[in-house]
């Protein structure tokens, strides 16, 4: 649940990013958004998954 609140806030900062120094870079914004989603996605998917492995095996 944390990774949606850490996107959004990395999506944000991005944002006003592209707003001061990149008038232009709203594409860019997104392409990174989407790679922030899904990087955070998938380490999320992991470390659950290898919490259920250790309590599997204890």
């Amino acid at each position: 649940m944390y990774y949606i609140f850490t996107v959004l806030f990395i999506e944000i900062g991005l944002l006003e990013f592209d707003r001061l120094f990149i008038p232009s870079g709203y594409g860019m914004t997104v392409a990174t958004t989407i790679f922030f989603a899904s990087s955070a996605g998938t380490i999320w998917q992991l470390a659950s998954h290898w919490w259920q492995i250790l309590i599997f095996k204890s």
